[in-house]
């Protein structure tokens, strides 16, 4: 039993997990109702019990929950769990499974949270009788608010309360549909022909910051005279709370065989679009007219302008581009041969694009090119700057300094794992703030697939600061 000690008074304010803290505490009998909790982000089986278990923690309704992540499991077999806890703020939870899994006695009306990131709910309240008979509901199946859960579970609710605006299970019926919203943002995106291949290669899909334009490259097959020509394309969308997803300007033509990457800014009002086979990249502003015009001239590539650079043999420049938030800062990637990236600023007095500092060049001497600026990745700000060797099976993050007009490197190398030739990360993805990063080898461990994510650490030795690993994630049977 827990009750030997005066947890009340435990000072948590700097706790950032409390994963498995009373598992399997069969009798809980302190309050807790205290507890700073507003830095926790997982909460996982923080109660779970099996067995006959008594909890009597007090009053939860006040805790601060803002920066939970993960709840899995949380109060799974608290048979007397009771606490109001309909006030809690779960908008960036992504893991509900189990979480009330016979919790039998849970009553809270919880079906007004908002679960703006909610990945995964399987079975979140199996076994929680009372709760279901309050709130749940099962319908018809095919039905857009169908419950499988709860049909398979309670199938004497099946078919029952389809009027979704009537009585207590019209309550879950907002829950789920507000789940189904969050997870599916209005309808599909379709456009004039399913073989425009529309948004199907990599690279050929961008999203604005805020998720509310959409950007992706689709393939058209025009005819001159008795020729056949594939001319590459990218439409942009825009989310319309009363129509859904609407086009936002006209086609941007992208060539032929569009074969680069293209990204939004995150703001959404820029679009840049690399092109390899020529060797350019194209920026385009949304106007006022609500369309897309040029900004600037192509970038082109030139040459090297970093001595040390070994030429390679192709520049492949435009096979990978990023934006800042605002579209000011513009980092282009050419992974040929050792590879190298290059960066550049929109100089409104000017209206041209100035190259920041010298190309950035990739790692040398490795049994097979390196191939830096495979991928790009900028922070929100621009001034930090991810890019991906994969021939080396490295990750690279450099800043910008403003003092001396250049980048210069963040730490050590970071890597998704020792996974051997040709299943390194092939991905990159760096947050607004720039202080973690993400890596995605999808070959890694035998074609299961691994993410990596590094945190940017100020370490307590001399050293200074460090990329800290801070997770890895594989694919195990059909769940992370």
């Amino acid at each position: 039993a827990v009750g030997c000690v005066d947890m009340p008074d435990w000072e948590t304010g700097k706790v950032t997990s409390m994963v498995d803290l009373f598992h399997d505490i069969h009798q809980f009998n302190q309050s807790i109702s205290s507890w700073d909790v507003a830095r926790v982000e997982r909460f996982d089986r923080l109660f779970k019990c099996s067995g006959t278990c008594e909890f009597t923690g007090g009053d939860l309704s006040r805790w601060d929950t803002s920066s939970a992540k993960s709840m899995a499991s949380m109060f799974e077999g608290r048979s007397r769990f009771n606490s109001d806890i309909s006030r809690w703020d779960v908008r960036g939870v992504t893991d509900m499974s189990h979480m009330f899994e016979n919790a039998s006695v849970f009553t809270a009306d919880i079906t007004r949270w908002r679960t703006d990131s909610l990945v995964n709910s399987s079975n979140m309240f199996l076994g929680a009788d009372t709760w279901r008979t309050l709130h749940a509901q099962c319908g018809k199946e095919n039905d857009p608010y169908y419950d499988d859960d709860t049909c398979a579970h309670h199938p004497e609710k099946a078919d029952e309360y389809i009027d979704h605006s009537s009585g207590p299970p019209g309550a879950w019926t907002r829950l789920v549909k507000r789940w189904r919203r969050d997870f599916f943002f209005g309808d599909d995106i379709e456009v004039d022909a399913a073989n425009h291949e529309f948004g199907s290669r990599d690279g050929n899909v961008s999203v604005s910051y805020d998720g509310k334009r959409i950007a992706a490259a689709g393939t058209r097959w025009d005819v001159h005279g008795d020729v056949h020509v594939s001319v590459s394309y990218v439409r942009v969308f825009e989310w319309n709370e009363d129509e859904g997803w609407k086009r936002a300007g006209g086609d941007v033509e992208a060539g032929q065989d569009f074969a680069g990457e293209l990204c939004l800014s995150g703001d959404g009002k820029r679009l840049a679009l690399g092109d390899p086979n020529g060797r350019a990249v194209h920026v385009y502003r949304f106007n006022q007219s609500r369309d897309w015009d040029r900004l600037g001239d192509a970038l082109n590539f030139t040459g090297f302008n970093n001595a040390s650079l070994e030429q390679p043999s192709g520049s492949d420049f435009g096979r990978s581009v990023s934006l800042s938030r605002d579209g000011s800062v513009l980092a282009v990637g050419a992974p040929g041969g050792s590879g190298s990236v290059r960066a550049f600023r929109w100089d409104a007095s000017r209206a041209s694009w100035s190259q920041m500092g010298v190309d950035i060049v990739g790692p040398h001497g490795t049994d097979v090119p390196a191939r830096l600026g495979a991928a790009v990745s900028l922070s929100l700000d621009g001034t930090r700057l991810a890019a991906l060797a994969p021939g080396a099976g490295v990750a690279r993050v450099f800043r910008w300094d403003r003092a001396s007009s250049s980048w210069s490197k963040m730490g050590g190398d970071s890597t998704a794992g020792a996974f051997g030739a040709g299943r390194g990360p092939s991905s990159i993805a760096l947050s607004g703030d720039g202080s973690h990063l993400a890596l995605g080898a999808p070959d890694a461990d035998d074609g299961v697939g691994v993410v990596a994510v590094y945190r940017w650490t100020r370490t307590r030795d001399s050293a200074g600061s460090t990329w800290e690993a801070n997770g890895e994630w594989r694919m195990a049977n059909g769940e992370w």
